[in-house]
């Protein structure tokens, strides 16, 4: 029977499954509470038998994860009564557990609701993924919200929150795997990698989209440890820089936090009054200060030492010497 009413829903016949299950409730009320239930079932099903939920009154019957589930759901959906009965149910101070949003996502993601539902159901996971990042920083889901992000925006369907829950969990190594789409026979793969990486189009070429994908995945390791978030985000931009390089962190070559852009470990008086030197240029000599001391320090420590240690202007002459920068 599990299987049954599984496979019925998996073919899109939401309205067959929940016939079964209503006639099931019924005849069978145990039988239809267990398999509700139980740690098998998905969150598409409990989404998909809300109504009958409600017509049957099984509230008091359900189990916390489905209480809780069906709590924000009712939010979703903008049904007070429902959200009334089950806030009745549940014990003071009850709140969304990290297992209950990621039940929530992992079951859920990938089912492709009826389009009359897909706003709330997507909505209903968007919120799930941010709870997960934002209150849990839970980074597990990160590589499954970025394959939902590139699914819907095949489809033409929302993206801008699952966007900034990307970003807000911001694994750097996730870059790359964004950068893989670089690659991709769909041109809307391509389009929307391009605007995550904030990037110009690549030319149709395969060998063209695989250098670009290269020189990307380059471009990440050596700057990895200077990244941070921008807050740049959809919502209050049509073209915005996600991430980008810290010339400062660079220059010293401290790694610092994505998030505060605060070096990881306390700068000495040298490498602070280095970096006053460092804030008087322009942002072009910034660059090339930052390029070639990286470059250095990578390759040999005691000449990085050396040439830090030097006037601003001399650094800068070797710098843009050696980077072939007039």
């Amino acid at each position: 029977m599990d299987y049954y009413l599984n496979q019925l829903l998996l073919d899109q016949n939401p309205k067959y499954f929940r016939n079964i299950f209503l006639n099931m409730a019924k005849e069978k009320r145990p039988q239809a509470l267990a398999y509700i239930n139980s740690d098998m079932l998905k969150f598409p099903y409990l989404y998909t038998l809300i109504p009958e939920i409600d017509t049957l009154n099984l509230y008091k019957s359900l189990n916390s994860r489905n209480l809780l589930a069906l709590n924000i759901c009712s939010q979703k959906i903008r049904n007070i009564r429902i959200a009334s009965k089950i806030n009745h149910l549940l014990p003071e101070g009850s709140y969304l557990t990290h297992g209950t949003l990621k039940w929530i996502f992992d079951t859920g993601s990938k089912w492709i609701a009826p389009k009359k539902e897909a706003n709330v159901y997507d909505g209903i996971i968007d919120d799930a993924s941010a709870r997960l990042v934002v209150e849990y920083n839970d980074k597990s889901i990160l590589k499954g919200v970025l394959t939902l992000i590139f699914k819907r925006n095949r489809k033409d369907l929302f993206i801008h929150d699952l966007v900034w829950c990307f970003f807000k969990g911001f694994d750097k190594d996730l870059l790359k795997s964004v950068a893989e789409y670089l690659t991709s026979e769909n041109d809307k793969d391509v389009s929307l990698a391009c605007r995550l990486l904030h990037m110009k189009l690549p030319e149709e070429s395969r060998s063209t989209k695989q250098k670009v994908y290269k020189d990307f995945v380059s471009w990440v390791n050596e700057n990895s440890p200077f990244l941070y978030l921008t807050g740049e985000n959809f919502q209050c931009s049509s073209d915005p820089v996600h991430f980008d390089v810290d010339l400062e962190a660079k220059y010293l070559c401290v790694e610092i936090s994505p998030i505060t852009r605060f070096p990881f470990k306390d700068l000495n008086d040298n490498e602070l009054r280095y970096l006053e030197s460092f804030r008087a240029r322009n942002t072009e000599d910034q660059i090339a200060l930052s390029e070639y001391s990286h470059k250095i320090h990578e390759k040999d420590i005691s000449l990085w030492n050396n040439w830090l240690s030097k006037l601003m202007n001399e650094q800068l002459r070797i710098a843009k010497g050696d980077l072939g920068v007039r």
